[in-house]
């Protein structure tokens, strides 16, 4: 995400030449003297107050004016300056008065109320809530989705003064709250930087002209939004980029279109021009207020909730975008070639901006797929610890120990057996019962056979268990499926979710409860039909010593291996009727047994010179 640091200053690093006169644009005066920010709303701090000054922001300096309520006023800061100091611009025009802005935007705010007054009215409630719940962080999802404000009055003034004042501190609220949500956003930085960029622009222009600030308060909401992809459709996501992106474009058209460059025998076609800045003003607007509302829509219970249902995102932009086209078509009969190429300049950088505002939301998006992903392993791996109950690969360490040792000379002969040969190298033979009286050496045999199974590179799975009917430990069927389970999602990780299905419900409870066979098997059928699945070899030593549930675990083993080509068993037990009916429930699928007679016995004590 280093490829976002410093998009912004890098997109506004330029000087821009103001439009009469070629030269840069000055330092901006003194804008903190204007009534808006000088007077807070009792009880609040002036988040303004705690910004710290921008310096590498420029603006054009105040225009002359007689009218009191203009005399301090300063256009937005379009560029960041350089440090080569800036020279006086002759002109007296280097801004539209702040009536003029104060007038366009008013004016485009009741054009908006008057198209779509129900998106109005939930935008001033949302307003609303903000400006009199000077505690609560309403820009936060969690409190959007918990908070009803259903009975919100609407406190948002209709006089045009009184509600400048109000969406003055409003914005003061919001940038604020952009800089304790960026402080959270960690690991993100250099993606929140882009943001903060944006929002220092924000700062300036309203400290310059206040009277304009409704439109601001859009923005502020679009920032946290764009901080906060997930909560946002990703058409309506993609729309605010584009509309924060172009604010400078928006912003500067009074100037560049409505102030030095129509001429006196144009007036006709100036009313004309301002009536189409008007509707696109209107219509950004009502994007604006119609996200902002889709974002806080849960806040809603029942009142204005069907709204959301009947946006086209889509459909809104195209709306904002075909005004816009409206506005170029009617400057273009009649602007200034060089006004044509300024704002030429300035949608090519809007466009740039655009580009990278969206990159930052799909940044955004991708960290939080990656924090989603880290949760899902961590929850993974504790998945894996509950379902451990005994680590076969310890058991089978503990029996050779116990034996003294596994000798190659005590099971090679094996691997020369006929049927063994044919169970591991016939598709159809799927199912091998080595059966033996006790002391001729089947454990020791199996020992072997795994590490022979087990060679390194290979991308096969095994798994095995051994069975001992002195230990609760692992004597029972559940307690079989549990480690042979175990060691299939240790060496094939994806074959969790299998688990994780059941397992996210009932936690460890899954493994211990009444109904863990039921569950486990399910799971481990479910298994075996993956298509995913590697090959696999699975063993089961001793299944005379399974105690508990010993049918129900014959009848499985039974009902399985003939699911899958990719799937071999190989058991062992005493030579016991009841094994051998139970497995025979498997049908062609079963190989002949491998019987461990007094020959065999013999041939393996005298290859090691030991006895099993």
């Amino acid at each position: 995400m280093g490829r976002f640091r410093g998009w912004i200053r890098a997109q506004l690093g330029r000087e821009e030449p103001h439009a009469s006169t070629g030269q840069p644009r000055p330092t901006p005066g003194d804008a903190h003297s204007d009534s808006y920010s000088a007077q807070p709303r009792p009880g609040r701090r002036s988040s303004s107050s705690t910004l710290p000054p921008h310096k590498g922001i420029a603006s054009c300096q105040p225009p002359r004016s007689t009218s009191p309520g203009e005399a301090n006023a300063a256009t937005i800061p379009l560029v960041e300056a350089t440090s080569t100091p800036h020279p006086q611009v002759a002109s007296d025009h280097a801004a539209p008065p702040s009536s003029l802005l104060q007038r366009l935007w008013n004016q485009a705010y009741e054009q908006a109320r008057n198209e779509d007054s129900r998106a109005v009215d939930a935008y001033e409630i949302i307003l609303s809530a903000q400006y009199s719940q000077k505690d609560a962080d309403l820009s936060d999802p969690s409190h959007s989705d918990s908070t009803d404000i259903t009975a919100q009055k609407n406190e948002i003034e209709r006089d045009a003064d009184k509600r400048g004042k109000q969406m003055h501190q409003l914005v003061q609220d919001g940038l604020q709250k952009i800089r304790k949500d960026a402080k959270v956003k960690q690991g993100m930085e250099d993606c929140i930087q882009g943001v903060m960029a944006v929002k220092e622009v924000v700062d300036k222009a309203v400290q310059a002209v206040p009277q304009a600030a409704l439109v601001w308060v859009g923005v502020c909401f679009a920032l946290e939004i764009l901080m906060n992809p997930a909560t946002q459709a990703n058409s309506n996501r993609q729309g605010i980029a584009y509309v924060v992106s172009r604010m400078n474009w928006y912003w500067s058209l009074s100037s560049l279109l409505l102030d030095e460059n129509i001429q006196a025998h144009s007036q006709g076609l100036r009313g004309e021009l301002e009536k189409n800045i008007t509707q696109l003003y209107a219509r950004l607007l009502l994007y604006q207020m119609k996200s902002v509302f889709y974002y806080h829509h849960s806040r809603f219970a029942v009142f204005m909730g069907d709204l959301v249902k009947h946006y086209n995102w889509d459909g809104e932009l195209s709306d904002l975008k075909a005004a816009q086209v409206a506005v170029q078509q009617d400057s273009d009969q009649y602007n200034k070639q060089s006004i044509r190429a300024r704002l030429g300049d300035i949608a090519e950088t809007a466009k740039s901006q655009n580009a990278k505002l969206d990159s930052i939301s799909s940044a955004i998006h991708e960290q939080t797929q990656q924090q989603k992903a880290m949760h899902e392993t961590s929850e993974d791996r504790r998945c894996l610890r509950d379902l451990r109950a005994t680590d076969p690969r310890d058991e089978k360490k503990r029996i050779e120990d116990l034996k003294g040792g596994l000798l190659k000379g005590s099971y090679r002969w094996v691997l020369e057996n006929s049927d063994f040969q044919s169970w591991r190298d016939d598709p159809q033979s799927r199912l091998l019962w080595v059966r033996a009286d006790p002391g001729k050496g089947k454990t020791m045999l199996l020992c072997g056979i795994i590490d022979e199974l087990q060679k390194p590179n290979t991308p096969d799975l095994l798994a095995y268990f051994f069975c001992q009917a002195t230990d609760s430990r692992i004597n029972s069927a559940t307690a079989v499926l549990r480690g042979l389970l175990y060691l299939l999602v240790e060496q094939q990780p994806s074959l969790i979710s299998h688990v994780r299905k059941k397992y996210d419900r009932a936690g460890q409870a899954l493994f211990n409860d009444a109904n863990a066979w039921v569950a486990l098997s399910g799971i481990f059928a479910d298994i075996l039909r993956d298509a995913e699945l590697k090959n696999t070899y699975l063993i089961i030593d001793a299944l005379d010593e399974c105690t508990t549930d010993l049918p129900k675990l014959l009848a499985f083993i039974a009902r399985n291996s003939s699911v899958s080509p990719r799937v071999k068993w190989i058991v062992s037990s005493r030579n016991w009727p009841t094994i051998e009916e139970g497995l025979q429930q498997a049908g062609h699928k079963v190989k002949p047994s491998l019987e461990l007679n007094a020959e065999y016995w013999l041939r393996s004590r005298s290859s090691t010179g030991q006895s099993q």
